[in-house]
């Protein structure tokens, strides 16, 4: 693999012309500011609340982020595979959409059901003000 320089300002305002590189260096930043940002919540959170709800508030937003994953099924990538050759696309891309709509709706209620059955919970609420 070879690393590619730009020699002069028209090779480099060539390259950042050039619709793949130029959203790839968008997605690039897109990915850092987020990550910044990330950080800079968690910073402040950490300073002004308590250690456990620290902790309850990533556990939580970490499980909803892993169902918001799981809920697209493979669905963002089989569209990309699958529309082009596909003779009735809104057929495919509704059924695509109800079922990643459907799917974090019982997953979540399922996670309810799982969370609130553990005795070990109980404490945790209680110090944060839940019930």
């Amino acid at each position: 693999m070879t690393l590619w320089i730009p020699k002069n300002r028209k090779e480099l305002k060539q390259h950042l012309n050039d619709p793949l590189f130029k959203n790839a260096y968008f997605l690039i930043l897109s990915s850092t500011t987020s990550a910044g940002s990330c950080c800079f919540f968690w910073l402040i959170a950490a300073r002004f609340y308590s250690t456990a709800g620290v902790g309850l508030a990533s556990a939580i937003i970490a499980a909803m982020g892993l169902i918001s994953m799981l809920s697209l099924l493979g669905f963002d990538i089989s569209l990309v595979r699958f529309l082009p050759e596909q003779e009735d696309k809104e057929e495919l891309i509704n059924s695509c959409l109800t079922i990643s709509f459907i799917f974090p709706f019982y997953s979540n209620w399922d996670l309810k059901k799982i969370v609130t059955t553990q005795p070990a919970n109980a404490g945790c609420t209680q110090r944060l003000g839940g019930r």
